[in-house]
């Protein structure tokens, strides 16, 4: 199969993959216990059995609940994800357009400061295998990879925070709306350094294991051992030679790690107070908003899976072998 047939072959399976994303979200939001009318019912506990039927006809949610699916898919291929149902006759893309961009500083931001740091870790760990400092890495890794997100915010809320106040705790942008713009600009970036560092210390914890597994196979090649045979510096055979081969397993660990931060992140935004995609999740989910959560499911669920299936195609381009598998 040639690499334009594999890239064909692989989009195929991108409309399944989202229709079954939306349908399992979307029933599994309709079977959680409560319902959109509880958030109006905690505002006027004294609404008459008349109101709270009409309120149910206006939100749909007599219809059958494959109904209120094809209804809802209807409106989503016209572009349409409906109204907030907590902020009622505002549209989901306005309550949803600022916070994705925050939202995607916080993920970029952190994915690339996270390869950064695994890299190298996993490297020097493969180089120095069986050694004190591989063990340490490991075990760094291990408790890195196993740490609650939560419980890493407030541990460097604690000490940067509140202890040596360098760092702002929470929030987005606190200076006046007349500053200027390297004004308000640096005091995003100090209150973005640690949500920042949290999702990028977790993502670093699993591309560091899988840069050291990698890096552990490739060093026992034989290409590998004919170039030291052949007298080239340790370095070059590291960096030039084994590098190189062993960090195509970790296109596809990236990719997978875009979606697990995404996970963590509406943790870690809620933690830090930060208006992004994550933190309005988990406040729609409270009050039952279910076109924001499902506006939230279908543009995550939607970037994971593109995201995917480039992962997909950069691996098969870099290795031409995925493709005749």
């Amino acid at each position: 199969m040639g690499f334009f047939g594999y890239i064909k072959n692989r989009i195929k399976y991108v409309i399944p993959q989202f229709l079954g994303m939306t349908i399992l979200v979307f029933v599994v939001l309709r079977l959680a216990p409560g319902s959109p009318v509880d958030y109006y019912l905690a505002a006027n506990p004294y609404a008459t059995k008349e109101y709270i039927a009409a309120l149910e006809e206006r939100m749909g949610l007599k219809l059958p609940l494959w109904k209120q699916y094809f209804h809802w898919l209807g409106d989503l291929a016209q572009g349409d994800l409906g109204e907030s149902l907590s902020q009622p006759g505002k549209p989901v893309i306005d309550v949803l357009r600022d916070k994705i961009r925050n939202s995607l500083i916080l993920s970029l931001a952190a994915n690339l400061l996270s390869i950064l740091i695994a890299i190298p870790i996993g490297v020097i760990a493969a180089v120095h295998r069986g050694r004190l400092i591989d063990s340490l890495f490991r075990f760094l890794a291990l408790f890195g990879y196993s740490m609650p997100s939560f419980w890493l915010a407030l541990l460097l809320i604690q000490v940067f925070a509140v202890k040596f106040h360098v760092l702002p705790p929470a929030g987005f942008i606190t200076v006046p709306e007349d500053a200027g713009f390297i004004e308000v600009l640096m005091d995003g970036l100090r209150h973005a350094v640690l949500p920042i560092v949290v999702l990028a210390l977790l993502g670093a914890a699993l591309t560091s294991r899988m840069v050291r597994s990698s890096m552990l196979e490739v060093l026992g090649d034989d290409y590998i051992r004919t170039a030291r045979a052949k007298g080239l510096a340790e370095r070059k055979v590291i960096y030039g030679h084994a590098l190189r081969n062993a960090l195509l397993p970790v296109v596809t660990i990236v990719g997978v790690q875009v979606g697990y931060l995404f996970a963590s992140a509406a943790v870690t935004e809620t933690v830090f107070a930060w208006p992004g995609i994550g933190r309005e999740v988990v406040l729609a989910t409270y009050t039952r908003d279910y076109p924001v959560v499902m506006g939230v499911t279908v543009i995550v669920g939607t970037a994971l899976i593109v995201i995917n299936v480039l992962t997909d195609i950069m691996y098969s381009w870099l290795d031409p072998r995925i493709r005749y598998r």
